[in-house]
């Protein structure tokens, strides 16, 4: 049974499709087919424009941080089981934690999220 596992000729292609430029041959034949098939798309033909002249950026990067804690997960769920917004307690989290949120705030005793 296989487990998953890399080879080092298939470790050595990841490098070589980001060194190689392969991602912006693979980005500038996508967008020469898209626009094949609508001439009139304009934004497809500025970015097009914008990637022959500076070049296209490498765009498979993974984020550093999960966008859902397990912690906020768990208090986003309670806060919608008492009706109110999950999402909006999420964002409320982040600007607590980047200390984005006013003193003025934190004082009071009622906090609308």
């Amino acid at each position: 049974m296989s487990k998953g596992k890399t080879s080092h000729a298939g470790k050595g292609t990841y490098a070589r499709y980001r060194s190689g430029n392969v991602y912006a041959k693979n980005k500038l034949l996508k967008l020469e087919r898209h626009l094949k098939k609508f001439p009139e798309d304009k934004i497809a033909e500025t970015c097009l424009n914008n990637g022959l002249k500076i070049g296209f950026s490498y765009k498979r990067k993974t984020t550093n941080t999960p966008f859902w804690s397990h912690t906020d997960k768990h208090f986003a769920e309670l806060w919608a089981s008492l009706g109110h917004h999950g999402d909006k307690y999420l964002d409320f989290l982040k600007k607590l934690k980047t200390g984005k949120v006013p003193a003025a705030v934190l004082k009071t005793k009622e906090i609308n999220v």
